[in-house]
């Protein structure tokens, strides 16, 4: 088991000390991952060293790796900001960040059960992802969400949705 990265110019490339990988910045040239024994690291042009701060797993990333977002936290210019949870939820997990870092969609466990996707915004907060659709006049109450990612502004999501109406999986794209 290993991580990997390719590239047309230089081909496959093992990443040393990586067991899998989870994000890549958008440029390209810093790649996230982990040893699968809790450990954490990156790889920057070449070079292997620990995430910053040891900030742990890093799920998304911006263009540049300026700002990285796992486990419920961002960090940005060496600061930790923790996202809250949806009331009775835990465990955050989260999936995408916009560039700028004041979007971030993911989802929340319920201690019934279950998860809920969610988005947290630097204006509004951790809210279900439903209901933020909702502030903008999108009643989504007929699928529900199973993925969601966003596009670089935090405005345009691509979401992955049950449709209880046909019983099937669609591919949705909603713009804010």
């Amino acid at each position: 088991q290993a991580g990997w990265r390719w590239s047309a110019m230089s081909g496959m490339q093992v990443l040393p000390g990586f067991a899998f990988t989870l994000s890549m910045s958008g440029d390209g040239r810093t790649i996230f991952g982990g040893n699968g024994a809790g450990q954490y690291g990156m790889w920057r042009d070449g070079v292997v060293s620990p995430v910053p701060n040891h900030f742990g797993r890093v799920k998304a990333v911006n263009y540049d790796a300026s700002i990285l977002a796992g486990d419920g936290r961002i960090w940005r210019d060496g600061q930790i900001t923790t996202l809250p949870l949806l009331p009775g939820a835990g465990n955050p997990e989260i999936i995408d960040i916009s560039e700028d870092g004041n979007v971030v969609v993911g989802t929340n466990s319920l201690f019934g059960g279950g998860q809920v996707p969610v988005v947290w915004t630097s204006a509004t907060g951790t809210q279900h992802l439903t209901a933020y659709f909702a502030s903008f006049g999108y009643d989504l109450s007929g699928y529900q969400i199973v993925d969601a990612h966003l596009n670089a502004t935090g405005r345009t999501f691509g979401l992955s949705a049950w449709s209880s109406n046909e019983g099937a999986y669609r591919s949705l794209i909603v713009t804010v």
